[in-house]
């Protein structure tokens, strides 16, 4: 298994979205969406397990060609570094931990 994506930078945050995910800049060069602890395990599971689906079945109907439309979904690292010392408090008490979904 690949090691986790990096996130480098936190841009600003959804205004859309029931859970408002963070607008995230990973490994300094994509720019992606995240979401933490605050959107919950279970909501979390089901968009991973539902993503992974999605790309199975687009992947089966394309005879494995790579999909269009499905983003990727991966786990990002949110490093200690980053949130502790974070302005905003939005990042230090919505994205504890070291890991999140990326989509």
């Amino acid at each position: 298994m690949n090691s986790p994506a990096t996130i480098t930078s936190v841009l600003g945050r959804s205004e859309q979205g029931m859970t408002r995910p963070f607008i995230c800049q990973v490994n300094h060069f994509n720019t992606c969406y995240v979401k933490g602890a605050y959107a919950g395990q279970r909501s979390l599971c089901c968009e991973w397990v539902a993503g992974w689906l999605a790309m199975a079945i687009l992947l089966e109907l394309s005879s494995g060609a790579s999909p269009i439309g499905v983003p990727v979904i991966e786990i990002a690292e949110v490093p200690r570094a980053l949130t502790e010392s974070s302005a905003r408090r939005d990042i230090r008490t919505d994205m504890p931990g070291i890991h999140a979904p990326i989509f």
